[in-house]
């Protein structure tokens, strides 16, 4: 068996949840680096560790980020930067910065806490199932996953409708429409967008509202903490450093032999890190309110799906964030409010 047999045979075994047969010492030296990272990203979902290790580092690195912003604003930019400001203009300044720390936190938080995942009932069937999908014959019928079953019962009745549920076979439940198994949380989720491994947790229907508003406070700190940054290293940190010490590797050393202080290499640590932060936040909150508007997931997207919603622009939004939408993006307003939608009856859908 040579080795693009033997790749086809990996992935197709990996595909179909079957173990995989151990291969030689000398078929793993001859494989490429490029073959053997493509073999462990395709059992990334079958290692429950690894997956542990990168949820753990992930929120590591959220806290540590976000902690040393809101201490660099307070304690380096705004009274560098803005010294010649009066001091209650500064004090403003702080208050602003503290209310975007308040609403990425909150929002973390939210995302984590409220979670969209199918609950599992052995005694009693959730009758909200029961009117899962009831819209008429012109529905398209959702495309199946690995794991997944479709079932289509035509009733006939008067109004010729059709009901189109899905069983998943690795949780043994059967699903209401939209909702998909996730296999890195094991689980299934309703209104399922993609798993997010900066949250740990999955985006699905009930926290994908607070997915986006953290999206859009974490591109509007990076912006503003980038621009503060550059004036700050232009400033007081440029008149005392060399040009080597802009590179990270020199500023770490320079910092264990006590040239610089901690303060000047979380500046530059944090110039490293937000610029791709920006560009990730950025471009998740641009294409989750894309789809949003769409009326689809990300999920449906990729899979290539032709259904379209017959709902209002406004109403596609309060599917999401309930009523009165922009108000999340000032304030959580989950207690005032809520999402009216359940995720599991969808009748504004239909075939495109």
């Amino acid at each position: 068996m040579n080795l693009p047999d033997i790749r086809r045979h990996r992935s197709r075994m990996l595909k179909d949840n079957k173990p995989v047969l151990p291969i030689s010492i000398e078929q793993w030296r001859r494989r490429s680096l490029w073959e053997k990272l493509s073999d462990s990203y395709q059992d990334r979902y079958h290692d429950p560790l690894m997956t542990r290790y990168a949820h753990i580092l992930s929120v590591v690195f959220f806290i540590f980020n976000v902690v040393s912003w809101i201490h660099l604003f307070l304690n380096y930019y705004i009274p560098v930067n803005y010294s010649h400001w009066e001091p209650l203009e500064r004090y403003y300044l702080k208050v602003f910065a503290c209310f975007i720390f308040v609403q990425t936190v909150g929002n973390y938080i939210c995302v984590m806490c409220y979670q969209s995942f199918v609950e599992r009932n052995a005694d009693k069937w959730n009758e909200n199932y029961d009117n899962n999908t009831l819209v008429t014959k012109d529905y398209l019928s959702p495309q199946s996953d690995d794991d997944e079953i479709v079932m289509e019962d035509a009733i006939k009745d008067d109004k010729d409708v059709m009901f189109c549920g899905k069983f998943c076979n690795q949780c043994n439940l059967r699903l209401p429409y939209r909702a998909h198994h996730c296999k890195i949380c094991k689980k299934c989720v309703i209104k399922r967008d993609h798993h997010c491994f900066f949250t740990a947790t999955c985006i699905g229907h009930y926290n994908q509202r607070y997915f986006v508003i953290l999206c859009f406070y974490i591109s509007i700190g990076c912006f503003w903490g980038m621009s503060e940054a550059i004036r700050y290293i232009n400033g007081a940190f440029g008149t005392s450093t060399i040009q080597w010490d802009y590179m990270l590797p020199v500023t770490c050393f320079r910092w264990l032999s006590g040239s610089i202080p901690l303060g000047h290499l979380l500046v530059m640590f944090q110039m490293y890190n937000l610029w791709w932060i920006e560009l990730a936040g950025c471009g998740f909150f641009v294409w989750n309110m894309y789809i949003i508007a769409l009326g689809k997931t990300s999920h449906e997207v990729r899979k290539g799906s032709r259904l379209h919603s017959v709902a209002t622009l406004s109403q596609r939004f309060q599917f999401v964030f309930g009523s009165f939408w922009l108000t999340n993006f000032i304030f959580p307003s989950v207690l005032i409010f809520r999402q009216e939608h359940n995720g599991h009856q969808w009748i504004d859908l239909r075939q495109s």
